[in-house]
């Protein structure tokens, strides 16, 4: 670990879940480091060693902070920051914040069995995933309507969402986004310009 006065994010050697927490750290110009993990060897040296209550990837150790489930690690660089209206507005916001990205979790594990899976049969289970998302990324489509942000302001739904949104537009490059036209726009606000300068200075190294 190399500054221990930053927060170190364990997680492999990818973007995966760990990504729009990534984000988060940058838009707040939150200074953090990373432990990469090659594979589940290198990954089980370390495991029992990190002081960690529920062992897992991802991770965050922040002096006395230590913390897994990507879920909750997604919300730390804004209290950090001491920005908790990233996580909503009011306590109905919050709740409504958790409702989205329990529905964004859905979406990701469906994309992330196409991308992280075995390219075998790539196109026939890309087309089953997007029939398997396609109702929530109409929800999604309908809930964001001709807003910026999924509630009208910045919160860390924004940044999983983009993230989900530019893997499908990537893999899916037939179809991608054609039909959810809001989800479209969405990718060319300007948390989207500014996510990808950030991507391309930092992460695109990583695979998705």
């Amino acid at each position: 670990m190399k500054n221990l006065s930053e927060p170190v994010l364990g997680y492999w050697r990818m973007q995966g879940s760990a990504q729009p927490i990534r984000y988060v750290f940058e838009y707040f110009n939150i200074p953090y480091s990373e432990k990469h993990y090659e594979d589940w060897e290198d990954w089980s040296k370390e495991k029992f060693r990190l002081g960690l209550e529920f062992p897992n990837l991802p991770y965050l150790i922040d002096n006395e902070y230590r913390i897994t489930e990507s879920s909750a690690i997604l919300e730390y660089p804004a209290l950090k920051a001491k920005q908790p209206r990233l996580l909503g507005g009011d306590d109905l916001d919050r709740l409504k914040v958790k409702e989205l990205i329990g529905v964004l979790t859905d979406v990701k594990k469906e994309i992330f069995n196409v991308v992280l899976g075995d390219k075998v049969g790539w196109q026939d289970r890309k087309k089953e995933c997007m029939q398997k998302i396609d109702p929530k990324l109409n929800y999604l489509n309908k809930f964001l309507g001709s807003a910026n942000y999924l509630l009208g302001y910045v919160t860390i739904a924004d940044f999983t969402l983009f993230y989900l949104l530019d893997l499908i537009s990537n893999f899916e490059t037939e179809i991608g986004l054609k039909q959810y036209t809001n989800l479209k726009l969405f990718l060319g606000s300007d948390l989207e310009i500014f996510l990808i300068s950030k991507s391309i200075e930092v992460h695109k190294d990583l695979n998705a």
